[in-house]
């Protein structure tokens, strides 16, 4: 195992004009563009960059990828394969509002967002990086708010439909080209805002249904999409929103976090098989600060899971973990500087990256190597 590193200075995300392009897109196929991303990652001191990162996936101990705004890039990608101690900064060209990333090996990711307008978009790379291709989408495809690859081959995204409900896409062939899912008519306006699938047949989505007051939705599908199932968040929770999920590698068992109307603490939900998801228990510590709201999980195994967001004095970032299936949840500790904390991948059981934004309007990635301590590599 090659640890993230854990070293006490700032992320060191070089920024250079070789490795930054313009974005503009030579075309290879109908529908489909190459964009340089950046050449190999380039030795540079301690770099607080403006801005902030929304997204990250870490296929291995040593490979991460996340993506954001960083600086002048509205669009970046970043790039690790050191474990954190330095990344490689690109603009994602034909991507204007990046929202999410999945990369299931170190070499192919998909990353999802929306354009200029009102439509959106998803890239992939199959070469680390070096290039990323623009995908085919359905007409009319809204904002892709969240994408989750278990293969290289099998994908799924969740976006806004312009004019049409909320929906689920699916790719079986890398994220070249996706088709939409029928989900439960329940869902006729709102948005799903996260997805996470523990192999290609096994996936669950979250969101709300703004159309009926923000009621809290969870689909969940054992098939790969050929059907999709209304859960029942217990107990009794409706209102509010779902903003991350995760289903455990092999398994059937997810996780959802997000906030429930009328309860004071953040929310955490565990379900296997989809049907029922119960609330999972919660440790407080650390004061009225540690409460606040939860932006994702990850859970790298059924017992081991980590939850971020930013506590409720709005200038710090929390994170929160369990041993134990989420029977109880523990405050971690985090560098100060840290004010909110928007993704969580952890690619072995106490092996993670955090990225959000510093309380000075900085990107920020935070790692930790034993699941309790984080630092900024």
């Amino acid at each position: 195992m090659v640890p993230l590193c854990m070293s006490a200075v700032s992320p060191r995300i070089a920024v250079s004009s070789a490795e930054v392009r313009s974005g503009s897109a030579t075309s290879t196929a109908p529908g489909v563009a190459r964009s340089p991303a950046g050449p190999a990652a380039t030795p540079a001191s301690g770099v607080d960059v403006a801005g902030a990162l929304v997204a990250v996936s870490c296929p291995s101990a040593s490979t991460c990828y996340a993506v954001g705004q960083l600086g002048t890039l509205s669009a970046a990608v970043a790039r690790t394969v050191d474990a954190g101690k330095s990344w490689t900064v690109g603009q994602l060209g034909g991507l204007s509002e990046p929202e999410g990333i999945s990369c299931p090996s170190p070499e192919d990711c998909v990353a999802v967002g929306g354009t200029a307008g009102l439509g959106g978009a998803v890239l992939k790379t199959s070469d680390g990086g070096a290039s990323w291709e623009a995908s085919t989408l359905p007409p009319k495809t809204g904002l892709v708010y969240a994408v989750s690859c278990p293969s290289p081959t099998t994908c799924f995204a969740v976006t806004d439909i312009l004019t049409a409900p909320p929906g689920v896409l699916r790719s079986t062939n890398g994220g070249m080209t996706w088709s939409p899912q029928a989900l439960p008519l329940a869902r006729q306006q709102g948005s799903l805002y996260t997805v996470s699938c523990s192999s290609p047949s096994v996936c669950a989505v979250g969101g709300a249904l703004e159309e009926t007051g923000g009621y809290l939705v969870v689909d969940f599908t054992s098939d790969g999409g050929q059907e999709w199932r209304s859960g029942t968040l217990s107990p009794n929770e409706t209102r509010g929103s779902v903003s991350g999920t995760s289903c455990v590698a092999a398994t059937s068992t997810c996780f959802a976090v997000g906030q429930a109307e009328g309860t004071d603490p953040p929310q955490v939900w565990e379900t296997n098989e989809g049907a029922t998801w119960r609330t999972a228990g919660w440790q407080y510590g650390g004061g009225p600060a540690r409460l606040g709201i939860l932006r994702a999980v990850d859970c790298p195994t059924v017992s081991r899971c980590y939850a971020v967001g930013q506590a409720s004095n709005g200038i710090s970032a929390v994170v929160y973990s369990t041993a134990n299936g989420g029977q109880k949840w523990q405050p971690t500790s985090l560098p100060s500087s840290a004010g909110e904390l928007d993704s969580v991948s952890c690619p072995e059981p106490t092996l993670c990256a955090a990225v959000g934004t510093s309380r000075t309007g900085t990107a920020v990635v935070l790692t930790t190597a034993d699941g309790e301590l984080w630092s900024s590599p």
